[in-house]
């Protein structure tokens, strides 16, 4: 990340980022393939894939049975905490507008 913000910083430019934010995102499936053991690794990265369509949208609420059709919490049991665990994804519970 510190060579997209020194690029970033030189370049004034978000155009000259896009690859290296790419790169970012897909290294990051990448690490998902390989280190995923335990969970199927496609449940994994069909999640991982969606928490950018939730968060476009106003109600951020991530819910599993967008994820996939017919898809059910007992079917991605660990998913989310394993993203979590990874550092991948941050939870935020019960938050109320103020």
């Amino acid at each position: 990340m510190p060579t997209i913000v020194s690029t970033l910083i030189e370049n004034n430019n978000y155009r000259d980022i896009l690859d290296m934010r790419k790169q970012i995102l897909l290294d990051y499936e990448e690490d998902i393939t390989k280190y995923a053991y335990s969970l199927d690794q496609t449940k994994i990265l069909n999640v991982y894939r969606k928490i950018p369509v939730f968060l476009g949208k106003e109600n951020k609420k991530f819910q599993i049975s967008k994820v996939e059709h017919n898809a059910r919490n007992r079917k991605y049991v660990g998913v989310v905490d394993w993203l979590k665990n990874t550092g991948i994804i941050n939870v935020c519970y019960s938050l109320d507008n103020l």
